[in-house]
This record gives structure tokens, sequence and C-alpha cells, in this order.
């Protein structure tokens, strides 16, 4: 089976599934249940302390008259 298509062979073509659709139930399921267990997990005190920092500095710039978004004053470079 070759795995790559002329554009011309797949156009208006629909592929069969590779998998059963109760197959594809099955994954998905599973996989939303990973999905929900590790968005429950906490963040983790480093990457809290990070954000911190970031919304800070953002913070700062935006104070001072210098873009958040990309780090640069008014006038150009810093």
């Amino acid at each position: 089976m070759e795995l790559e298509m002329s554009k011309s062979e797949g156009e208006g073509k629909r592929r069969q599934p590779a998998l059963p659709a109760d197959a594809q139930h099955v994954i998905g399921e599973k996989l939303k249940a990973m999905y929900d267990e590790v968005v429950r997990q906490p963040v983790p005190d480093r990457f809290a302390q990070l954000l911190a920092e970031l919304d800070g500095a953002a913070a700062g710039n935006t104070a001072s008259g210098k873009s958040s978004e990309n780090g640069l004053s008014e006038g150009g470079a810093q």
C-alpha cells in the first residue's frame, strides 16, 4: 500500500477510516479521560512562579510605555 497519493488521486475521494467506529470511540473516550486527569493536576510551583514573573514583567512594560507583546518601546528598539 502506497502512503502518498498524488493530488489528482486524492481529490474528491474520501478514505475509509483505518479503525472501525467502535474502536475509534473507545480510543476517544480513553484520550478524554487521560486529558481530564492531566487538566486536574495542579500547576507546578516553578511554573506558577515563572507565570507570576512574566505577569510582573508585562505589567512593568505596560506601565513604562513599552509594548508587552513584543518587548519594544514605542520609539523602536529597546
